[in-house]
Parts: structure tokens; C-alpha cells; sequence
């Protein structure tokens, strides 16, 4: 997760090397992630079984990290959107995804847009953009089937 919680305050904080946080889930202790590669962030311990204690992609973390801090993590109902800005929730999503889960945020999120890493399709040249006059097609072979399910807006991002 990008941002953890003050111990003292409960508000929003990020990652700095020996610093104490919180999960904003579940009030667990997480520890600071302060690396070269990766955007900082923070992590549950071993053996969390909070929902929040999924790792998350770099690419993943520095999308969030675009955004402002009170935009990023935003707990609508029982879930935690990537970023909510202007009442519309962008979800990022690196990995596979049910159909059923693609669903669920839909209906719970309600007006959204969804962000999909497609670079590493692209660079094997699985996704095949075509320029037509005055629009582009596109051809993914070997595409992810679960986006057929997408009601709400799809971006590809394509890693440049």
C-alpha cells in the first residue's frame, strides 16, 4: 500500500525508513519499504491476513503515486479504490481478474474507469495497433479474456 496511518493521529503518511505506520484497514503495524527500484511503500508482516496485505506491483504503486495522497486508498463501502478523484474511481489493474471481481468493483464503485498494464503484451508483440483513417484498431492475441466483462471505460496502458 502506498499510505500507511499515524499511530498517534490516524492520518495518512508515507513510506520513510524507520518510521511506524499503521495498515488503515486493520490498525496492524506495517513496515516502511524504502528501496531503490520500487515507488516506497509499506507491507504487512508475515502471516497478515488483512485484505490489504496483497503485494502490489510497482507499476501498480507508482500509478498511485501520480495522485494526490487524499485521492489514493479511498475506502468506499467495504473496499479500498486505487484512486478516487472527482468522484470517479480509477482502478489499476496489473494482474488477472475474474470476471466476477471485474463485477463486483463495478457495481460497488459505480461511475469508474479502469487502467490495465498492457506493456508487456505490447513489447512481445502480442498487441498489434492498427491506424485506420482518423481512429486505431487494435488485435491482442492471447488478450486477457476476463475484460470482455468490463461495462465501465478500459485504458491500456502500453508502458510509454
Amino acid at each position: 500500500m502506498l499510505y500507511a496511518v499515524e499511530h498517534k493521529h490516524g492520518s495518512k503518511i508515507t513510506a520513510r525508513p524507520g518510521l511506524p505506520g499503521q495498515c488503515p484497514q486493520c490498525r496492524e503495524s506495517v513496515r516502511p519499504k524504502c528501496g531503490a527500484i520500487v515507488t516506497w511503500h509499506w507491507a504487512h508482516f508475515p502471516g497478515s491476513t488483512c485484505v490489504l496485505s496483497e503485494p502490489e506491483t510497482a507499476w501498480h504503486l507508482w500509478w498511485k503515486s501520480q495522485f494526490p495522497a487524499d485521492c489514493v486508498e479511498v475506502r468506499i463501502g467495504n473496499r479500498r479504490a486505487d484512486v478516487q478523484l472527482h468522484g470517479t474511481v480509477i482502478e489499476f489493474q496489473h494482474s488477472s481478474i475474474s470476471a466476477a471481481e471485474i463485477t463486483a468493483r463495478e457495481n460497488d464503485y459505480g461511475h469508474m474507469l479502469w487502467v490495465f498494464d498492457a506493456a508487456e503484451a505490447y513489447d512481445e508483440d502480442r498487441l498489434i495497433i492498427r491506424n485506420r483513417q482518423g481512429y486505431a484498431t487494435f488485435r491482442w492475441k492471447h488478450g486477457r479474456k476476463s475484460l470482455q466483462f468490463c461495462r465501465r471505460p478500459v485504458y491500456l496502458d502500453l508502458g510509454y
